[in-house]
């Protein structure tokens, strides 16, 4: 068996596998990085396409994954209590995927999100209107009268 032609064969396939490689990096690094310029509502579609949350690496605007949870980054944190953690709504505030607000199409309230007056949101199986802009929102609905209206 002549196997002349392998040897030729490998010299010629080895570097065109390293440079498909090559490029399948280059590919995913400028998806990552067009991802971090998307809207919230339109993120909050493709979670997968953002980096899971590390403190050290987080810089302002930045969007990262943490829990499945997407979350902007508002500033530098400081230290490494997570988005979620007591006091951390001035660093992270959560992304939610895109609705319109009203009661046909509620946005899901999420602790910390910033809300409007106006806009209707779900929570606990059950529709609320928000009475009063809130930025970060720490008033779960239902516990503040002259914050949320039940609407069903």
């Amino acid at each position: 068996v002549d196997t002349s032609g392998i040897v030729d064969l490998l010299s010629i396939t080895a570097p065109m596998m390293a440079r498909k490689r090559s490029l399948e990096a280059q590919k995913e690094t400028a998806i990552k990085a067009v991802a971090q310029t998307l809207p919230d509502d339109v993120a909050a579609d493709v979670p997968l396409l953002y980096p899971i949350w590390v403190w050290a690496d987080c810089t302002p605007n930045m969007i990262v994954n943490y829990n499945g949870q997407l979350y902007r980054v508002i500033a530098t944190p400081t230290d490494d209590r997570p988005p979620d953690a007591d006091g951390m709504l001035a660093v992270y505030r959560p992304i939610v995927p895109g609705h319109v607000g009203t009661m046909a199409d509620p946005i899901p309230w999420v602790y910390g999100i910033d809300c409007k007056a106006g806009l209707h949101y779900s929570y606990a199986d059950q529709i609320w209107l928000c009475k009063s802009d809130m930025s970060p929102c720490t008033w779960t609905p239902g516990t503040a009268p002259t914050m949320w209206e039940e609407v069903t």
